[in-house]
């Protein structure tokens, strides 16, 4: 319900602002409200389909809500670092815009397997530390 609504909403505002009505303030309000509520319609929609797919627990899921907060943290600094680096490169914006998101995405994957698996870096990034024994239980073999 809530995608047909924002596809409702997003298909109004387009219809507005391709100039089709006379215009007026009225309907620049109205092309306004409509894309707001698109907006908000849009995301209650990402997460009832992502609550609805992704709704029983796996292997994925518990990794990826344990690399959220540390991605958080890094990936600002990853995307600073990243493009002051490419400042004068004399590069398109397309490649450096390609760069730096890959660049981060690479940044915060490395950064977090290695904080993932060294001890005293996990309360800095906001992960429970693991008892010694359960890490030792969790490298065997299977």
């Amino acid at each position: 319900m809530a995608l047909l609504a924002a596809a409702a909403c997003f298909a109004a505002f387009i219809l507005v602002r391709a100039g089709l009505f006379a215009p007026s303030s009225m309907l620049r309000w109205f092309a306004a409200l409509a894309y707001g509520c698109y907006q908000w319609l849009a995301i209650a929609a990402v997460l009832g389909f992502a609550r609805r797919t992704f709704a029983a627990d796996s292997p994925a899921r518990r990794y990826l809500t344990d690399a959220i907060f540390p991605y958080y943290i890094l990936h600002q600094t990853a995307i600073i670092v990243i493009a002051h680096q490419l400042h004068d490169s004399g590069l398109s914006a397309g490649i450096e815009a390609s760069i730096v998101i890959l660049g981060t995405a690479l940044t915060c994957v490395a950064s977090y397997e290695i904080v993932r698996r060294v001890a005293w870096l996990r309360p800095l990034f906001g992960l429970r530390v693991v008892p010694r024994t359960l890490r030792r239980v969790e490298q065997q073999p299977a």
